[in-house]
């Protein structure tokens, strides 16, 4: 073989492109219809009910993934992330083993949540999949917004108005809306992106702003308000055009509401914030009554079947409730047992995306997406299994464990000086 045909071999053809690039659009489609699925979560018809659970559509679309595209890219997830989520649920199985009872519900629950961080993250293969996990992630969470703005069209302006329909609580809607508008947000702001593209975006993002903001859930607009600040912030040289951005996306949604909507229902959670509410006070004593169990059973806790009724016994309470918040909870349920994994977790996936400067915009955003989970963790336990915050840390992890990518060589083969 001459120098020029060995050069020429060693080039790829068309023919053999081909298969390569039809292996490297499967992330992306995998992680695009994940985020879609999301949709699903609103609609009991469309949750699959496995031991009791009513599974999310998001979490069976990735179970579905996992053989065939998951399983041969586990190798690339750090050992301290897939650690700890190892230790969260083996912790949460003892001190329920040890609170007398067998290690089901919740602990499926919260290994289900880490399972969809570590799938969704060994999917990020490029920035092209983590674009469309993102994009998923908005429009899924979008159409939920969309169906109930029109179907619930009667419920608008009172407090029956619920995206999640009857699979669950209206303030669990927040939880869904909450990542999708920072990851969806960092989207539209980043510059070279098409207008055409970015004004669906800004559409899905103000839908979403509609529904949050009509199902009166002040833990959901404090944590809307936390998102605006945090997309402001990450646009390091652009922060006046991100906040002329922002502020031109609320006013568009405060106009819509005022004028086509109602904010009857906004007014009237305004006034009972100010003027004193109950429920208030009464998750206050439940945090304050998570974190008296902790104290009193510190190593681990009192397992997290039995924290409702210890909650019910030592407030005094004729009605057991749950704890409406996740840290003095997990302090409760299972002591420094399972806090410290916890904490574990949120140090190791910090420190997983910081190992290339390139991805310095995606370690913030993780590090305000955490900011986030906190602030809204205060107001209620389901975060601790959210389909929604589980893709998002999976999306941010899997793009900041790539290494930086290189612009391929696209010129014709060069020839070889003649031996």
């Amino acid at each position: 073989m001459t120098s020029r045909s060995a050069a020429v071999a060693r080039w790829p053809s068309a023919a053999s492109a081909v298969p390569a690039r039809r292996a490297d659009l499967a992330p992306p489609a995998a992680l695009l219809l994940t985020g879609l699925a999301l949709f699903g979560s609103s609609m009991r018809a469309t949750r699959i009910e496995v031991g009791g659970f009513f599974a999310h559509p998001a979490l069976m679309a990735l179970v579905f993934f996992t053989p065939f595209l998951v399983a041969p890219r586990v190798g690339r997830l750090p050992r301290g992330v897939v650690g700890s989520i190892v230790a969260v649920v083996a912790s949460v199985s003892l001190v329920t083993l040890l609170g007398g009872s067998f290690p089901l519900g919740f602990t499926f629950k919260l290994g289900a949540s880490g399972f969809m961080i570590l799938a969704t993250a060994a999917l990020v293969t490029s920035s092209r999949a983590f674009d469309a996990g993102r994009a998923g992630l908005l429009f899924g969470v979008a159409a939920m917004a969309v169906q109930a703005l029109v179907l619930g069209e009667s419920e608008i302006g009172t407090t029956e108005f619920n995206p999640l329909q009857s699979i669950g609580n209206k303030n669990g809607f927040s939880l869904f809306a909450l990542p999708a508008l920072l990851l969806g947000g960092a989207r539209i702001l980043e510059p070279g992106r098409a207008w055409y593209a970015r004004s669906v975006e800004i559409g899905a993002c103000i839908a979403i702003l509609l529904a949050l903001m009509l199902t009166a859930n002040r833990s959901g607009w404090v944590g809307a308000a936390i998102v605006a600040l945090a997309l402001a912030t990450l646009q390091r040289g652009r922060r006046l055009q991100a906040t002329v951005a922002l502020s031109v996306i609320g006013a568009l949604t405060a106009w819509i509401l005022s004028t086509y909507l109602s904010t009857s229902v906004i007014e009237q959670r305004v006034e009972l914030t100010v003027g004193g509410y109950s429920s208030d006070d009464l998750r206050r004593d439940l945090f304050v009554g998570c974190l008296r169990l902790g104290l009193e059973n510190p190593l681990f806790g009192v397992g997290p079947q039995n924290v409702p009724m210890e909650l019910a016994k030592l407030l005094r309470l004729t009605t057991a409730f749950g704890p409406h918040n996740a840290p003095a909870y997990l302090f409760a349920l299972g002591g420094i047992a399972v806090v410290i994994p916890f904490a574990a977790l949120a140090v190791h996936l910090l420190l997983a995306t910081s190992r290339f400067r390139e991805r310095a915009s995606t370690h913030r955003t993780l590090q305000l997406l955490l900011v986030l989970w906190i602030v809204r963790s205060l107001f209620t336990d389901e975060i601790l299994y959210s389909p929604s915050f589980g893709i998002a840390f999976g999306l941010l992890l899997g793009h900041g464990l790539l290494a930086p990518e290189r612009r391929p060589f696209s010129g014709p083969p060069t020839r070889l000086p003649a031996k």
